[in-house]
């Protein structure tokens, strides 16, 4: 309710409640649809909280995900998954000038965690939007930082990192 508090009139507010609440919304896979229908309904599907609704999928990551798969995971003989842990997908959405949503995820190799060869991946995807999010300004994504198994021999702890540098992310 954020997004639209910041971008909706009051009354188209109120609707948007009321709507969800009588729809009864089930967190699952078919969420989207279903939020889709209300925002249909009560904004237009043109309304700028419907357009950062849709920023918030999955289908957003998948380019990204794609990139890291062919130019870190799989040099390295990897497969990698996402951390099914609270912190392992957050999104962040600020509204001011501009319009920033920010996709925060943790990937990881399928190595057992107790596994020497097992390291986690944790970056981010920003979708940069001009105030009327009708103008997708930039894109960036980020190693914010790359966790390896204690016991993981320095030689492949460094082949992790330098993979992750040498497809032009940010490290930071």
């Amino acid at each position: 309710m954020f997004v639209a508090k910041e971008l909706e009139t009051q009354e188209k507010l109120e609707e948007l409640k009321k709507a969800l609440k009588d729809h009864n919304v089930q967190d699952n896979a078919e969420i989207f649809p279903s939020l889709k229908d209300v925002f249909e309904k009560c904004l237009g599907l043109d309304s700028k909280t419907f357009a950062i609704f849709k920023t918030t999928h999955q289908s957003m990551l998948v380019p990204a995900m794609v990139k890291l798969a062919e130019s870190v995971f799989k040099p390295l003989g990897q497969n990698f998954k996402d951390v099914n842990r609270p912190e392992g997908w957050k999104i962040q959405i600020h509204i001011g000038e501009a319009i920033y949503i920010v996709h925060k995820r943790i990937e990881q190799s399928l190595h057992s965690p107790d596994d020497p060869k097992h390291f986690e991946c944790h970056w981010s995807l920003r979708l940069s939007f001009d105030k009327q999010m009708s103008d997708l300004k930039a894109v960036f994504v980020r190693i914010i930082d790359v966790k390896t198994h204690p016991d993981m021999p320095k030689e492949e702890q460094d082949k992790v990192v330098d993979a992750l540098k040498g497809e032009g992310y940010l490290i930071s």
